[in-house]
C-alpha cells in the first residue's frame, strides 16, 4: 500500500508493523510519545484559562475558545486511543483519529481567512511545520524505524500546542 493512500485512508486498520515490540518502552503509558497525546489538551486549558484572560482582544477564530478547549481534550483522548491504547490493534480509534485530526487542522486552516495577514502567516507556518513532522513520522513507519516513528510522531502531537502557545505569548508585541 502506497505511503499516500495510507495518509488519506480511511481505515481501522493499524499501521503498525508487526515486528515492533508492543511492550516496548518508548511506547509504553508514560512514555514522551505517550504523554504527547496529551499537548492538545493542556493547550486547551491554557488557552482558554491562562493566556485568553489576559487579552485585551484576543484573536477572534474559529472555533470560541471555549469550544477551542472542548475539542482539545477530544483530540487528546482520542490519540491516546489510537496512538497509545490501540496503536498494534486494528480500531475503530484509528479512523476517529485520522478524521478528528484533519478537521481540527482544516478549522485551524480556515482561521487564516478571519485574523491578519501576520497571523495567517503564523498560521501556515505552523500546520505545515506540524504535517511535515507527520508525513515523517509516516516515512518512519513504513521504514518500520522505530526509533524514528517515536520521535517524529511525539514531534507531530507536541508541535501545534507548543509552536500556537508561543505565538500568543509573543503576540501582544506583534499584533494590536
Amino acid at each position: 500500500m502506497s505511503f499516500w493512500r495510507v495518509q488519506l485512508s480511511s481505515s481501522t486498520k493499524s499501521l503498525c508493523p508487526p515486528s515492533w515490540d508492543p511492550d516496548d518502552s518508548r511506547l509504553g503509558p508514560y512514555s514522551l510519545y505517550s504523554l504527547s497525546c496529551w499537548t492538545y489538551a493542556s493547550m486547551g486549558l491554557v488557552v482558554r484559562f491562562a493566556l485568553l484572560s489576559h487579552y485585551e482582544h484576543g484573536p477572534g477564530t474559529i472555533p470560541s475558545a471555549d469550544c477551542a478547549t472542548w475539542m482539545c481534550m477530544l483530540q487528546s483522548y482520542v490519540s491516546t486511543q489510537s496512538d497509545v491504547v490501540n496503536f498494534r490493534r486494528d480500531s475503530y480509534w484509528h479512523l476517529v483519529d485520522r478524521v478528528t485530526a484533519t478537521v481540527f487542522v482544516t478549522i485551524g486552516v480556515c482561521n487564516v481567512l478571519i485574523v491578519s495577514y501576520m497571523e495567517s502567516v503564523v498560521c501556515v507556518t505552523i500546520v505545515m511545520s506540524a504535517l511535515c513532522l507527520l508525513a515523517l513520522s509516516r516515512a518512519a513507519l513504513f521504514n518500520e524505524d522505530m526509533a524514528a516513528y517515536v520521535y517524529y510522531h511525539t514531534l507531530w502531537h507536541a508541535s501545534i500546542p507548543v509552536l500556537y502557545l508561543s505565538w500568543l505569548v509573543v503576540r501582544p508585541h506583534f499584533v494590536d
